[in-house]
């Protein structure tokens, strides 16, 4: 049997490039909210893909944490990071609003906190 809690990676890592200080603030959430609402994992070939968050603002990782492509997603944008040579950074942005990488981050922050805070919402 696959113990996936125990099989993620989810040291933090050295951050690089645009907004360190948010992304630490940004991997020490994902950690926390893993320690407290662990999800089970769907499985696409021989990874363990996991997500956390709600009402549109998700956090998907693979078993490998921050080693590999962690995407976050908010209603407003989407923000990739990826492992580098000696550290993880912002690889893509895609926000239809045209907010920036600093703003998409701050405002999954407040949304992922505001859904475990507080629940599923409808949005309308």
């Amino acid at each position: 049997m696959v113990k996936a809690r125990a099989a993620v990676n989810l040291q933090k890592p050295e951050f690089s490039g645009d907004h360190p200080d948010l992304l630490d603030e940004l991997a020490a959430l994902i950690v926390r909210l893993w320690d407290e609402h662990y999800t089970s994992p769907i499985f696409a070939g021989d990874e363990m893909i996991f997500t956390l968050g709600g009402n549109g603002y998700v956090a998907v990782f693979s078993h490998e944490g921050f080693g590999a492509l962690v995407e976050i997603r908010s209603p407003h944008g989407s923000v990739d990071l990826r492992p580098g040579d000696s550290a993880v950074g912002i690889a893509k942005i895609e926000s239809p609003e045209g907010m920036p990488a600093g703003e998409i981050l701050r405002d999954f922050l407040k949304g992922i906190q505001d859904y475990y805070r507080q629940g599923p919402r409808l949005r309308v």
